[in-house]
């Protein structure tokens, strides 16, 4: 019982990461999109890409915000 208090308490605590990182990136899209571009090639190719397109990078960082609300949302009610 307590693994399972413990796993709920992680998949809130990933939706609240979820959100606040899916608000940095609605408010500043170009900043966060080169902000991520680091790893292999073709992450940092996803990040450029983003990067040039603020729009897509606020609608996937919306995205991220809603779902994150949804996964902490879900965690509380249970």
């Amino acid at each position: 019982m307590k693994t399972h208090s413990i796993a709920k308490r992680g998949l809130e605590l990933l939706g609240m990461m979820m959100i606040g990182e899916g608000l940095i990136g609605l408010l500043f899209p170009t900043r966060y999109s080169l902000f991520c571009k680091i790893g292999p090639g073709w992450h940092r190719k996803i990040a450029s890409a983003f990067a040039e397109n603020p729009n897509a990078t606020r609608l996937a960082c919306a995205g991220e915000v809603i779902a994150g609300i949804w996964l902490a949302a879900r965690e509380l009610e249970e």
